[in-house]
């Protein structure tokens, strides 16, 4: 009688190399790429990550219609300088 054995090994690493970047695409209040979603997203993802907002984002208002959710993963930034001149 033959046996298959599984071994699952997980590893946990500093959060550095695992950050991930949400980009902010919309003035939408729901939807992928809003605001909102990105901050879900970044809760939802362990690690310190980064919102960052897209180019075409410049000029642009968000008007969110409900309170946008607490950021509540450590370390995750918002970065909103879309031009990067400071």
């Amino acid at each position: 009688m033959s046996r298959l054995v599984l071994v699952f090994v997980f590893v946990i690493t500093g959060a550095t190399g695992w950050a991930s970047v949400y980009t902010v695409t919309s003035n939408d209040n729901v939807g992928l790429g809003t605001l909102q979603s990105a901050i879900g997203l970044a809760n939802g993802h362990l690690g310190a990550d980064q919102i960052v907002f897209a180019a075409g984002m410049s000029g642009q208002t968000i008007t969110p219609d409900a309170h946008l959710p607490d950021l509540t993963d450590d370390g995750t930034t918002i970065n909103g300088d879309i031009n990067g001149d400071g």
